[in-house]
């Protein structure tokens, strides 16, 4: 081999290493993994009665609860990311397990919960395509992310997931964004008049104050088996939230949310609302914390949940006894410890008080009553 050969061979390998590390130099984290671990024993006044959604959805009085198994992928490269996770258990199915046909799949499956590609330039614009959260809404489907164990009634009223894209733009004050997604958050929709659009906006006044806010407008369908059983609904959503942070024990939020549906056709045509006025207080004592929230619920009888409008999820309580409308107050008191690095245990205490008699029962599962209390134990774990 002559000198001029190995000169040659040597500069294709030098160019060759300095084009990849051009390649390789926005890269700024490795890929990793992270997981989210919840479960749960949750003792309810009711006992085994199931048939009200909030009363005792998952018949488990006195049983334990895989509530919430998440892994989570992610690739960052450059200002681009690849985000991908599944979950198992209650939660995860609740939230996820809308995007079936029938919106009623077997608890134990496996959900896609987020599936995306984000990327950001450095004149503030980014988009993301794919499913990812929901940005509408104060609360997460996360236990660990939460002041509470539980959810409040306006996690509902709000979508749990967006498939599609989401465009926005951020300066260091504020940011906004707009969504265009298939309805109910579903990962392959077929029918075309399910769509719903998004404007998300988000402002930070001055230190430790951030404020939230988003509407919602499209088309859902109520729930059928077979993509032909499809009524649709307009929708509108308004979403409003207030966080401040006192200093580094306390913190309070306020969120407002307010859901209008109205279907597109049936006899005296009229748009059902519900709207939930929630207020937080936490406290944070290093390895132990204490969050109350309270909340009041207003709602049309005939309303819908938000996530798919399917019958399974309707308000509680029966057309004859609440007549038009019907009113809920829900308290919630949750205590903390952290156990673990990773690990956290939380002790809540749950207390709903509705206008209307009979918007729940009694352990007999006949008796009308207008309250009930929950409680539960929970374990989380994050890695």
């Amino acid at each position: 081999m002559g000198i001029k050969t190995l000169i040659m061979i040597l500069a294709s390998l030098s160019f060759s290493v300095s084009a990849l590390a051009d390649m390789h130099d926005g890269e700024k984290k490795p890929f990793s993994i992270t997981g989210d671990f919840a479960g749960s024993l949750s003792f309810y006044d009711s006992e085994n009665h199931s048939s009200a959604p909030v009363q005792n959805p998952n018949n488990n009085h006195d049983d334990f609860s895989v509530d919430l198994v998440e892994i989570d992928l992610e690739k960052n490269w450059s200002k681009s990311k690849l985000h991908l996770s599944i979950g198992y258990g209650t939660t995860a199915n609740g939230v996820a397990g809308v995007n079936t046909l029938a919106l009623s799949p077997a608890t134990n499956t496996v959900n896609l919960m987020n599936a995306y590609y984000h990327m950001h330039t450095s004149y503030g614009l980014g988009f993301s395509f794919g499913k990812f959260e929901s940005p509408v809404g104060h609360e997460t489907y996360n236990h660990m992310d939460n002041s509470q164990y539980t959810r409040s009634y306006g996690f509902n009223l709000a979508p749990f997931f967006s498939t599609g894209v989401n465009v926005n733009y951020a300066q260091e004050m504020w940011s906004v964004g707009l969504i265009a997604s298939n309805g109910s958050g579903r990962s392959v929709d077929g029918r075309d008049n399910n769509k719903t659009m998004a404007l998300v906006v988000d402002v930070d006044p001055m230190d430790n104050l951030h404020v939230d806010l988003n509407y919602v407008t499209g088309t859902e369908g109520q729930t059928g088996s077979t993509p032909t059983a499809l009524n649709t609904h307009q929708i509108n959503i308004l979403d409003l939230s207030v966080a401040y942070m006192i200093n580094e024990m306390f913190d309070v939020a306020v969120n407002y949310i307010d859901h209008g549906q109205k279907a597109s056709t049936g006899v005296n045509i009229k748009e059902n609302k519900a709207t939930s006025v929630a207020a937080y207080v936490n406290a944070n004592l290093g390895m132990f914390g204490l969050g109350l929230r309270y909340e009041q619920f207003t709602y049309d009888n005939g309303a819908f949940l938000y996530n798919g409008l399917a019958t399974a999820l309707a308000v509680p309580g029966p057309v004859a006894t609440n007549g038009t409308d019907n009113s809920i107050s829900s308290i919630t008191l949750a205590a903390k410890a952290e156990i673990d690095q990773n690990a956290m245990v939380v002790l809540e205490y749950r207390m709903d008080t509705a206008d209307d008699k009979g918007t729940f029962t009694e352990k007999d599962g006949t008796t009308a009553t207008d309250a009930f209390n929950t409680l539960t134990l929970g374990m989380m774990y994050r890695f």
